[in-house]
């Protein structure tokens, strides 16, 4: 199979592989997203996102935010593949899956990572900010709308922010 461009699938059980060629990608795959309640995911490379079937392997939908020279960084998609939420150039984007269509854009350069959180009805995004400070802005999905928003003293390098399981706590790697 071809290399960044194949999506191999394991299972636990059996350990066997399933090799799914990403059809009509043309750059390598940067990160996967899963729907965990859907049988899709969403690909991000380096100028789009791709929705693909996961049983079939077959890339469904291409979604770009606008720009023809945009760089994506980050997407991830709700459980039930309704949404995908994409950090593109210097913008957050939400598309809505089935209609292809973008659902809202904000401004929020420099984003570091993505993370769904309350059932997929919100999205937080950790960006770089300045002198030695990081934006955490958390939006409801898909509207966007801010929720809450706040400044940081951020590590250098950044290290991944994670959510307690209970979903109530960011834990943010400080200084």
């Amino acid at each position: 199979y071809e290399k960044d461009k194949d999506e191999v699938i394991a299972t636990f059980e059996n350990i066997l592989e399933d090799v799914h060629n990403i059809h009509r990608m043309e750059k390598p795959i940067e990160a996967v997203s899963l729907a965990t309640n859907a049988y899709v995911g969403a690909v991000n490379t380096r100028t789009c996102v791709g929705v693909w079937n996961l049983e079939s392997g077959k890339l469904m939908k291409t979604l770009v935010g606008g720009q023809h020279s945009a760089i994506v960084y980050h997407s991830a998609i709700t459980a039930n593949a309704q949404y995908v939420v994409s950090a593109e150039s210097k913008n957050i984007i939400i598309f809505d899956v089935e209609t292809e269509r973008v659902v809202s854009t904000h401004l929020q350069p420099d984003v570091l990572q993505l993370l769904l959180n309350d059932d997929d009805t919100k999205c937080i995004a950790l960006s770089k900010g300045q002198e030695g400070k990081g934006n955490i802005i958390c939006r409801s999905i898909p509207s966007g709308d801010t929720v809450y928003q706040y400044e940081f003293m951020m590590m250098k390098p950044h290290k991944a922010s994670v959510l307690t399981s209970d979903g109530l706590f960011l834990v943010v790697p400080g200084m």
